[in-house]
């Protein structure tokens, strides 16, 4: 059977994670030499090992598979079945020598506004002898209450050149050939989504060297013609309709890129310039921002102006 590659080289202990926060580490330490999770809420982009993080710390406290609900918050969003799910488990005592159990909820972000009041109430009820750990891609997605419950930690990509090294390491231990260059291509297409990166690089190496990049490699969903089709006629309205109803902020780094790549699209040298300045300007506020829609909403407009310049 073959192995995945984003699984086999998935950190297994806390000293293999890759640290892109130097605060969430300092944190995390503290955790494991006090043997106690707090609340946590993990956001940020896909691929930027919140999940895997929060099962690192299952193991390396120690805690019984008994005393941890794992569960994709997406597949069961709806206030009775979150209920259902979480109540008959912290109603329970905890089996382990902590006697807390850990309730991890993955992309959670999309529970909806029910469900997360629902939380709010086992959260303060439980607090004792039940932790919660929420991942989400979309820190906006999470209601006010349910934000001043938690210690939260955004988790940000890795720097470019760090993506570049871990897959080059990867490709080593792999024993597969390639051309620093090619291997660049590659991370530049996908950056900052490094598990997709990872993937493709797998599906290319299947005879043991690295196949030369090809635009074929980036698979161009159907949302990001159509929106650049809108952008380019200056059509502000109907881009952010498509951005409202086909992508969600874990999105917005790979659109941004997209347009980047394909800004020869553009009327003229003017419009050109204007729009690599808004999509400049748009990434270097993404992570700062309150509302990374409104920011992304607002880009759309300087976008589709300076194409009808």
């Amino acid at each position: 059977m073959i192995s995945l590659w984003t699984e086999r080289y998935r950190p297994h202990t806390i000293e293999e994670f890759v640290w892109a926060s130097p605060n969430l580490k300092t944190s995390v330490n503290k955790w494991i030499a006090d043997k106690e999770i707090p609340n946590v809420l993990f956001t940020g982009g896909a691929g930027r090992g919140k999940t895997s993080l929060a099962r690192l710390l299952m193991n390396e406290l120690r805690i019984p598979k008994c005393d941890i609900l794992d569960k994709n918050a997406s597949l069961d969003n709806k206030v009775n079945a979150v209920k259902d799910i979480i109540t008959s488990f912290t109603s329970s005592w905890a089996m382990g020598e902590t006697g807390i159990k850990y309730v991890i909820l993955d992309e959670a972000d999309r529970l909806s506004a029910h469900s997360q009041d629902f939380l709010r109430g086992e959260i303060e009820q439980h607090a004792a002898t039940c932790r919660f750990i929420l991942t989400g891609n979309n820190r906006n997605k999470f209601t006010e209450p349910l934000h001043s419950r938690f210690q939260e930690f955004e988790f940000p990509a890795l720097e470019h050149d760090e993506a570049v090294m871990r897959c080059a390491t990867i490709l080593v231990q792999e024993g597969v050939e390639f051309e620093p260059e090619v291997l660049i291509q590659y991370v530049n297409a996908f950056y900052p989504d490094l598990r997709k990166c990872i993937n493709v690089l797998q599906q290319r190496s299947v005879t043991g060297r690295l196949d030369v990049f090809t635009k074929v490699d980036v698979h161009t969903d159907e949302y990001l013609m159509e929106l650049l089709t809108f952008l380019v006629s200056g059509d502000a309205k109907s881009a952010r309709k498509v951005l409202n109803e086909q992508t969600t902020p874990e999105d917005y780094l790979t659109i941004l890129r997209f347009i980047f790549t394909n800004v020869g699209v553009f009327p003229n040298d003017d419009s050109q310039d204007n729009v690599l300045i808004a999509v400049r300007d748009c990434i270097w506020r993404h992570d700062t921002v309150a509302d990374k829609e409104i920011n992304m909403a607002a880009t759309m407009v300087e976008i589709a102006r300076a194409a009808r310049k």
